[in-house]
């Protein structure tokens, strides 16, 4: 992947999905979004990936352990940002108020209140979040170098959409998804390309 790629999450390209419903020229869309898609790699695998129930494009165990690692991603960052919040909570109200009644801030009070319930989870948050990002993107960047998706991948890719586009169904295509009947389309659904199957990671063999 070139230096200029930016793998990023899923959904980052939902807007070219919702441009290619809408646009009434579908062959001058195909070529305006043709240098965008083929020459970023990352951006290529996002679009495919966000419509892998259309096109089929990545294998469902790459796809899920991506989804996985992102749900992963968004729980941890909002457990340690609401772990911060609730932390705060308990300093304040059980041990301050028990074990140190006497420490007090008379200075400014409201705005040390408003430091520790919203400053410190929104610094946790911060934090957190390019973090445990960092480790998603990382998994997708090894994604985006083993489909190598290029040209080609494209090319089929606006097939299958092509299609729909002359049937005037390419809406319900994006609607109905991997349900979308393609046995009502003229030639049936366009051949695509079988995917690579998922990295199998073997376990070392146990010592005799």
């Amino acid at each position: 992947m070139s230096s200029s790629s930016q793998t990023q999450l899923p959904n980052s390209n939902k807007r070219i999905s919702a441009i290619l419903q809408l646009d009434s020229n579908f062959s001058h869309l195909r070529e305006r979004y043709y240098g965008t898609l083929t020459q970023d790699k990352a951006s290529l695998f996002n679009f495919l990936l966000e419509n892998n129930e259309i096109f089929n494009s990545i294998h469902p165990a790459d796809e899920q352990k991506l989804q996985e690692q992102v749900n992963d991603y968004i729980a941890k960052t909002f457990n340690y940002t609401l772990g911060s919040f609730v932390g705060i909570q308990f300093i304040d109200q059980v041990i301050m108020r028990f074990m140190f009644p006497q420490v007090v801030f008379p200075i400014y009070p409201g705005l040390f209140r408003i430091a520790k319930y919203i400053g410190i989870p929104a610094a946790t948050y911060m934090i957190c979040k390019p973090y445990f990002k960092k480790q998603v993107e990382d998994s997708f960047s090894q994604a985006v170098e083993k489909y190598n998706f290029g040209k080609q991948d494209y090319n089929n890719a606006m097939d299958f959409l092509e299609k729909a586009y002359h049937e005037q169904r390419l809406h319900e295509l994006f609607m109905r998804r991997k349900y979308f009947d393609w046995s009502s389309i003229p030639g049936g659904k366009p051949h695509s390309e079988p995917v690579p199957e998922p990295v199998q990671t073997q376990s070392p063999a146990p010592e005799k």
